[in-house]
């Protein structure tokens, strides 16, 4: 990835089309549409948070319809694919074409295999903050209790489990809203308190299905990098508990 310019408004860089060789779904050659661009040409950016080799995809389309490939760095994939579903503004234009073949590829066409193709994003940090605005405040809250479920864990954990509860609720229902709300929720999930708090007061059933429950939840903030191993030992601590106990 090359970035071109940044400022606050504003930025753009540099990266290659994945997968320009592969037919897309419907049979049509990803190739032939490269041979339709030349350079300048703008091109249309999709989000396809469905799919099922990498939910932060983001395909590569001409004008005409025809998608080239997808947006090749998995950082910039990332982020790319979470302005956008945040509301964010981009452009993309084709920044070059090239011939796998070499330069000779350029004047002998035996010799050309394959085009590959750079593309200049530039996005814009623009977005819709009255459509924003109900979303974020409602993820301040729900961090906000997560607060003061965490402050009563020891004296009161009754209490704690169900404001625990009470956010998970409401988070499933705010990223309910569609992308644009669970892209703007900061509030994570509060699956590992949880489970932790219900599994330390002996409720070791109910812990095991909060885990599983979340297991079906997209979660698409996510947890704090350690949780994930931390929820998975103790789903596999709370079935030997659960087995014992029968």
């Amino acid at each position: 990835m090359e970035i071109d310019e940044f400022d606050f408004t504003q930025q753009s860089f540099r990266t290659r089309v994945a997968g320009v060789t592969f037919l897309n779904n419907d049979g049509s050659s990803r190739q032939a549409a490269l041979t339709e661009i030349s350079r300048g040409d703008e091109l249309t950016l999709v989000r396809e948070p469905n799919n099922p080799h990498d939910k932060y995809a983001v395909a590569v389309f001409t004008v005409a319809g025809k998608q080239i490939g997808y947006v090749a760095n998995p950082t910039l994939d990332r982020r790319l694919a979470h302005h956008l579903d945040m509301g964010g503004p981009a452009s993309c234009t084709v920044a070059d074409l090239e011939y796998d073949g070499g330069f000779l590829a350029f004047f002998f066409k035996r010799r050309r295999r394959n085009f590959s193709c750079v593309i200049q994003i530039t996005k814009f940090n623009h977005f819709n903050w009255q459509e924003i605005e109900p979303f974020q405040r409602e993820s301040k809250q729900l961090e906000d209790l997560s607060f003061v479920a965490r402050s009563t864990e020891k004296k009161d954990p009754d209490s704690a489990i169900a404001t625990y509860r009470e956010v998970i609720e409401r988070v499933i229902v705010l990223d309910g809203h569609g992308t644009l709300a669970a892209a703007w929720r900061q509030a994570r999930h509060p699956i590992n308190r949880l489970s932790m708090l219900l599994d330390h007061v002996g409720r070791w059933q109910e812990a095991y299905d909060e885990i599983v429950r979340y297991e079906q939840f997209d979660d698409y903030y996510g947890l704090y990098k350690s949780e994930p191993e931390a929820i998975a030992a103790r789903k596999k601590r709370l079935l030997k508990k659960l087995d014992r106990a029968k």
